[in-house]
């Protein structure tokens, strides 16, 4: 797996986001026609609406998570 070296922290994407961004260039490229670049994924995913979704997301993820553990004992 490449390292990609950052201004603030060196960090080493896991396979789980190499493939993610593989959907988005596979959705891209069906409903557009063509691939998009890594600068247009970037940008759309540095938008604050995106950033906002994504944090969403991850916070219910971790609450559902929270609720199942709190079930299974």
């Amino acid at each position: 797996m490449k390292r990609i070296k950052m201004k603030k922290h060196e960090i080493k994407p896991e396979t789980c986001l190499i493939e993610a961004i593989n959907k988005i260039e596979d959705y891209i490229e069906q409903t557009t026609g063509q691939r998009p670049t890594h600068r247009e994924i970037a940008d759309a995913l540095s938008r604050f609406f995106v950033l906002k979704e994504i944090g969403e997301f991850i916070e219910m993820s971790r609450q559902q998570d929270l609720t199942q553990k709190e079930s299974d004992t």
